[in-house]
């Protein structure tokens, strides 16, 4: 009797070991990255970004556009996921521009329905550099390519 209670424990200790190495496998893989989001299966990889530019990025986006915006949803501004594929913003030079003086754009139907659907007009930031707005943007593609649909 004495050797099945000693079988029993080993078998009982062989599981809950087998069911822990499996936890930890499955949690000890996760990237050890700041992001909620999980990366989708199928599609491309994100672009390559270096962490220095992506880290000036997310701290640009930070200081000068959280208060108003999120990636991902709309807040006092827009969600920012979809400025890369919008026609309206060809290339990161025209967004520096508008970020710096908005009203210089404001003839444009595209910013009129912004304006209506946020009920405000857009901060300016003369002094922002076309390094940093494509810094920001590079962070903002870098994390929307990272989005769970």
């Amino acid at each position: 009797m004495q050797q099945y209670k000693y079988i029993f424990r080993a078998i009982g200790l062989l599981i809950v070991s087998i069911i822990t190495v499996k936890v930890f496998a499955k949690y000890a893989t996760v990237p050890l990255v700041d992001y909620q989001e999980e990366w989708v299966c199928g599609t491309e990889d994100p672009p390559a970004l270096s962490d220095d530019l992506r880290w000036k990025g997310k701290s640009s986006f930070q200081r000068q556009c959280q208060s108003c915006h999120s990636i991902f949803k709309d807040l006092t501004g827009p969600a920012l996921f979809t400025v890369g594929d919008n026609p309206f913003w060809i290339d990161n030079k025209k967004i520096a521009a508008y970020l710096r003086n908005p009203k210089s754009l404001g003839k444009y139907n595209y910013i009129k329905e912004l304006r209506k659907k946020f009920d405000s007009g857009h901060t300016a930031f003369p002094e922002i550099s076309d390094e940093e707005v494509e810094s920001i943007m590079n962070y903002v593609s870098f994390d929307a390519n990272r989005r769970v649909y």
